[in-house]
């Protein structure tokens, strides 16, 4: 059981639950805990990041490091911030260089992150962005785990070290970042552009891809992402599988715990698309939905009720149809649907019972269109 008392930046870095949810390794009391506590007002949340931003450093040696260990380079960093406020930036910085040689622009963006909250200063006024995505970000500077892709005049397709494949469109670059023998970096990249990707399934190394306003975490599937510069939208089309979707803005409270984020969750032929005007994501279908699952040898029907029409095309392209099923309770349907897509098979059901449909949040809605009686 966590036990809840004042915590200080020090406590916070000795707290051995605290790094267990840091490093993601935290029970699902301890996120709870955790989640809770980060949130419970801004000097908490300032105290997290701050913590966080020593802690991350710590760790990006690439090998484990043991409690023994962590408290040992815990300490080291807290005798450096003990120094005299003129000389604590400098000699701080030159601490983690030294830690990390090769990591020195990671190093550096948090030791200025860290010293700003130790002097009382506001990061974000510095930084636009929360802790937690420009350390995803900056950690691609190691260039040694770090491929770039590039696609200039046409759509280019590349095998990642992780066997997942990518198909990159005009204009786009990717760079992927990955580590097998890692604990808790995981498979991620970075996209300016649209991509296509079949992820390869590893559950213990999900798939991440950041773009500017969006992040999709993946485990094994298939999806379209597109997001270019200077564009007021982005978006995510999933064609197998599953993915989640979030707004970048919203990361810093559920960063910290990624088997619970929040944001949209696709299932196949659904999409989602980000509006920086209004800040939203809105879940749609995609334009051209794909059969997932043939529930029949054909989409032909004789004197069907109207109620398996609808049923059989749910299951064969796994869209949600929502109709009254009372309204439709005396209607069959015959008629042979075979080249139609999924949106001119549901034109012709419509019309031949005197319907409308429309799409709400990923999902057909089915109504009576009475104006046809009169």
């Amino acid at each position: 059981m966590v036990n809840e008392f004042i915590y200080n930046f020090e406590s916070l870095l000795f707290d051995k639950s605290f790094r267990r949810w840091i490093f993601l390794k935290g029970s699902e009391e301890e996120i709870l805990f955790w989640e809770t506590w980060k949130n419970k007002n801004n000097n908490n949340l300032e105290l997290c990041n701050e913590a966080k931003a020593v802690l991350f450093a710590i760790n990006l040696s690439g090998k484990y490091l043991s409690d023994n260990e962590i408290d040992y380079e815990v300490k080291k960093v807290l005798n450096k911030i003990d120094s005299p406020k003129e000389n604590t930036i400098q000699s701080f910085s030159n601490y983690i260089s030294e830690l990390l040689p090769s990591k020195k622009q990671f190093a550096f963006a948090f030791t200025i992150i860290l010293i700003l909250g130790l002097l009382g200063l506001n990061y974000k006024k510095f930084f636009p962005d929360n802790v937690d995505n420009i350390y995803a970000h900056l950690m691609l500077a190691d260039k040694k785990n770090v491929i770039k892709y590039t696609s200039q005049n046409d759509s280019t397709k590349y095998i990642l070290p992780d066997g997942s494949t990518v198909i990159l469109s005009k204009n786009t670059t990717l760079s992927f970042f990955y580590r097998a023998d890692s604990g808790f970096l995981r498979r991620e990249a970075i996209l300016s552009g649209e991509a296509y990707f079949n992820i390869t399934k590893n559950p213990k190394q999900p798939f991440i891809v950041y773009t500017p306003k969006l992040t999709t975490k993946v485990l094994g599937t298939s999806f379209t992402i597109t997001s270019y510069p200077n564009t007021k939208s982005s978006s995510v089309q999933l064609i197998t599988g599953k993915v989640s979707v979030y707004k970048n803005e919203d990361l810093n409270n559920t960063f910290a715990s990624p088997d619970n984020w929040g944001g949209v969750v696709l299932v196949p032929n659904q999409k989602v698309v980000y509006n920086e005007d209004n800040k939203t994501l809105a879940k749609s279908l995609i334009t051209n939905p794909v059969v997932i699952s043939k529930e029949s040898d054909s989409f032909n029907f004789s004197n069907t009720p109207v109620s398996n029409v609808f049923d059989t095309l749910s299951k064969s392209y796994n869209i949600n149809i929502i109709y009254d099923e009372n309204v439709f309770s005396n209607c069959t349907l015959t008629v042979s649907l075979g080249g139609e897509n999924f949106f001119q098979k549901l034109q012709v059901i419509c019309k031949s019972t005197q319907s409308q449909f429309e799409i709400i949040d990923g999902n057909v809605i089915i109504t009576k269109d009475y104006s046809k009686h009169f």
